[in-house]
């Protein structure tokens, strides 16, 4: 039994414009992706890039967290297929543990951001990304400061 469940359109909009906003200069180019987007770092964070193997025992800390798929048209394939190989209906986001969430981080091409269920940004799969064998190594962002 899956116990991942979608998040809703309005929800994923409002995290993905929250990320924009605080590492980016707020705006999204037609058809572009998110994480293009991304040109700063916030005050009190820093990053560093992880294998999923490793950053999945830290995400788990976050209890439920909530993986939105790239709003970008040149995603929609790759998420359309990593979502009807997992038996789930169209959405554009899931919530879950970091452990049910590990099957999408397999899809390459799949754009995806990890956040807390607030918005706040912990991690990000991309097109990208390299692999050590089978696992991806994704770029992710450390809170150094609460008042960041």
């Amino acid at each position: 039994m899956n116990t991942l469940r979608p998040l809703k359109n309005e929800t994923c909009s409002e995290i993905l414009s929250k990320i924009l906003r605080e590492f980016g200069d707020g705006t999204l180019p037609p058809g572009g992706y998110v994480f293009d987007a991304i040109t700063r770092l916030p005050v009190g964070y820093t990053d560093r890039r992880d294998k999923w193997t490793d950053l999945v025992h830290e995400l788990s800390t976050f209890g439920e967290i909530c993986a939105i798929f790239d709003p970008s048209p040149k995603n929609a394939p790759y998420v359309n297929g990593l979502l009807s190989s997992l038996q789930l209906a169209e959405a554009p986001g899931l919530v879950g543990e970091a452990v049910q969430l590990a099957p999408l981080v397999a899809e390459p091409n799949c754009d995806l951001y990890f956040t807390t269920q607030t918005g706040e940004l912990l991690a990000v799969a991309s097109h990208e990304d390299e692999f050590d064998g089978p696992d991806r190594i994704m770029w992710r962002t450390i809170k150094t400061r609460s008042d960041g």
